[in-house]
């Protein structure tokens, strides 16, 4: 579960993972400035679905991917559902989602792939990225993790597609839990703190109740599930 830095690039922030960098892989996750997105858009939207203007975000896209030295034809988006679907992606798809909506993935929210030069990208608010990195295959994987995908445990399914589909090993692959929303503001109802407490019984701090209702700790119920797949911590 690797460790990650604040980078710049023509006023683009964005975080990225220098030991995977170093290795060949590039994997960045952007915050909102340094884009062309105007009003509650501001600056760096990257999304199509969410009603800002489809130029505009393909402005800011093709801004981000200047950072990896790349084009949108190189793109790869899926239309996340906040399901467990994880996606093979083969250079055929590459540029699905990128410039359309209509072209990217149906139902979808996580991604993995062994094909060089593909950039496989999703978009979040508060849910958590979960970027994985077998550097042994050479195979990365994306996963969209909010709290319906942290119930159905996707980081996990993804990781089970890159063995089943490339052979991974567990002992190879790296992960690392990108930005969300953090356990002091995720509240939730009592019956779901009843649903995750079931789910997810014998891991640590997760749940926390308040005067009124209960505080989940997504990151570190995902960080438990993959340490309790086997994936190494360092």
């Amino acid at each position: 579960m690797d460790k990650w830095k604040w980078q710049n690039f023509n006023e683009i922030r964005y975080i990225n993972i220098p030991t995977w960098e170093e290795l060949g892989v590039d994997a960045i996750f952007t915050a909102r400035d340094g884009g062309f997105s105007e009003k509650e858009f501001s600056s760096l939207n990257m999304a199509l679905h969410v009603g800002d203007d489809k130029n505009l975000v393909v402005k800011n896209r093709s801004q981000v991917l200047k950072i990896l030295d790349t084009t949108l034809d190189s793109m790869v988006c899926c239309k996340q559902v906040h399901g467990a679907t994880v996606a093979v992606i083969n250079k055929e798809e590459a540029g699905l989602g990128a410039y359309e909506f209509s072209s990217a993935i149906n139902e979808t929210d996580a991604m993995v792939t062994n094909v060089p030069d593909i950039c496989l990208t999703t978009f979040y608010a508060d849910c958590f990225p979960i970027f994985i990195f077998d550097p042994i295959k050479r195979v990365v994987g994306i996963a969209h993790s909010g709290w319906k995908g942290t119930m159905e445990q996707i980081g996990v399914k993804t990781i089970r597609v890159m063995q089943e589909e490339f052979d991974c090993k567990l002992n190879d692959i790296q992960v690392f839990i990108g930005p969300g929303i953090n356990k002091c503001c995720f509240e939730v109802n009592a019956e779901l703190a009843f649903r995750v407490k079931e789910k997810f019984g014998d891991f640590n701090n997760i749940i926390s109740p308040r005067k009124e209702g209960f505080f989940w700790d997504l990151p570190n119920t995902n960080r438990q599930v993959l340490l309790k797949l086997g994936i190494n911590h360092d």
